[in-house]
């Protein structure tokens, strides 16, 4: 199984996350311009959930805060709503919009 990723900013080191000046620019974008360009990369078979958010998440609640939901026992649609309850509490100042996949086993 490959995972594709739109690239959307600079590469910024792990620890340059949350303070660097670009960590919200975005560097492309789907329908903007002719020609796409992806990161592909595989994913590992630990891998189970994928999620894709905006910086109305990633901005507001911390990694692990996110991952911790994600290893949580239940629905897609409620993990998805515990995640934008997090983003609300922690200022909620930016739309938030979360994508959440789950992978079975074999697929």
């Amino acid at each position: 199984m490959w995972l594709m990723l739109v690239t959307v900013g600079d590469i910024i080191k792990k620890e340059e996350i949350e303070s660097h000046p670009q960590r919200n620019i975005l560097t492309n974008a789907v329908g903007v311009v002719g020609n796409l360009k992806v990161d592909i990369f595989p994913l590992t078979n630990e891998t189970m959930t994928i999620l894709l958010c905006s910086d109305g998440l990633h901005g507001y609640v911390e990694e692990e805060e996110i991952r911790k939901v994600l290893i949580t026992k239940g629905t897609l649609q409620k993990k998805a709503q515990k995640l934008i309850t997090l983003a609300n509490n922690a200022g909620g100042y930016d739309n938030t919009t979360i994508v959440l996949v789950e992978l079975k086993e074999g697929e």
